[in-house]
């Protein structure tokens, strides 16, 4: 009988080169699982910034519809940029209005954050614009968002 035998010397090493691939396998996969979390994170900031902006021009078209004459009249026009984003001051119930609502946007959407408005014939657009901290595209990306308000 011829029976070969295996020594136990040839076979070392080949667990350890096993587990060295599985540990590579297992942080790659780790990686990936990071790298997606990590997009998570970015979509729910710009979605969190979209959403505060809708809540910041239905706030002021609120606003406006309480004070409806003037703001037909055009008391609550204000230029985007104008002053420095930070609104006319106090003096008339719109201009009060108008800071409050500068001051919010800088409070929700960063110092980057602007706001406008353009009434002409009952017909208003209440415009924000901001930098996108999160987002799709990259971290510096201006947005802009228009809600349009009808007053008659």
């Amino acid at each position: 009988m011829n029976t070969k035998r295996h020594s136990p010397g040839l076979q070392a090493g080949t667990t350890l080169i096993e587990v060295l691939v599985a540990v590579v396998v297992l942080s790659i996969g780790l990686l990936g699982i990071a790298g997606l979390q990590l997009s998570a994170l970015r979509n729910t900031q710009g979605a969190y910034e979209r959403s505060a902006a809708v809540i910041l021009a239905n706030s002021l078209a609120e606003r406006m519809a309480a004070d409806r004459l003037q703001a037909i009249a055009g008391a609550y026009n204000m230029a985007m940029g104008a002053g420095g984003c930070a609104g006319p001051g106090a003096g008339t119930l719109a201009a009060t209005n108008l800071t409050d609502w500068s001051a919010e946007i800088k409070q929700m959407l960063g110092e980057t954050g602007c706001g406008g408005v353009n009434c002409a014939a009952g017909l208003c657009v209440v415009s924000i614009r901001w930098t996108d901290r999160g987002g799709e595209a990259r971290s510096d990306m201006a947005t802009q968002m228009s809600v349009e308000v009808r007053l008659q």
